[in-house]
């Protein structure tokens, strides 16, 4: 029963208008990111991706967000496999510039931390440990304070530096957006 309650009480914060629609407090939400990027000191490109994304936009100056996990694998020849539970993001937008009525183009600094199970080829080398990362991103959110349902849409450019020293260069897309368009691309033919 405290199981039900306690997913009843989450459900009413996700979906509740009064947080859509608050002048000062912007809540949204996602199926999760893609990110692509380059690691330069490895010359490889990659593909991670997170799976629901839930953030929160205050005085449209400072960004909390999380998501429920987010996977990592090493492209090259799958040498580790990273799963960061409960990534937690902090960011401050020192620049904004409004696009229409609702949209935004930002640059921000923002931050990452998480729990980090690491799996590798030689299960000797498995490990957990803190995940850490320090960033910058230029990012354009479509946002409709009207709507009932606080759905946030958003692509940026990142770059990202980690405690692993990896240095990454890329593009995070909203995972829901993309569902939508294969969905959309493939009824279209």
């Amino acid at each position: 029963m405290k199981k039900f309650c306690f997913a009843l009480f989450f459900c009413f914060l996700i979906f509740s208008p009064q947080n859509a629609a608050t002048e000062d407090f912007n809540f949204g939400w996602s199926l999760g990111n893609i990110w692509f990027y380059y690691e330069p000191s490895q010359n490889y490109v990659s593909l991670d991706y997170s799976i629901l994304h839930f953030n929160w936009l205050l005085y449209d100056k400072f960004i909390m967000a999380f998501d429920t996990l987010q996977i990592q694998s090493s492209p090259v020849d799958n040498e580790y496999f990273r799963i960061l539970i409960l990534p937690l993001e902090a960011a401050f937008i020192p620049l904004s510039f409004n696009i229409g009525r609702n949209h935004q183009l930002c640059f921000s600094v923002n931050s990452r931390m998480s729990w980090q199970l690491t799996t590798h080829k030689e299960p000797e080398k498995d490990s957990h440990a803190f995940f850490g990362s320090i960033g910058t991103e230029l990012f354009l959110q479509l946002r409709m304070p009207e709507s009932r349902m606080p759905y946030s849409r958003y692509l940026a450019l990142f770059a990202d530096y980690n405690i692993h020293r990896e240095l990454k260069f890329g593009v995070r897309v909203d995972l829901t957006s993309v569902l939508l368009g294969l969905i959309w691309f493939s009824l279209t033919e």
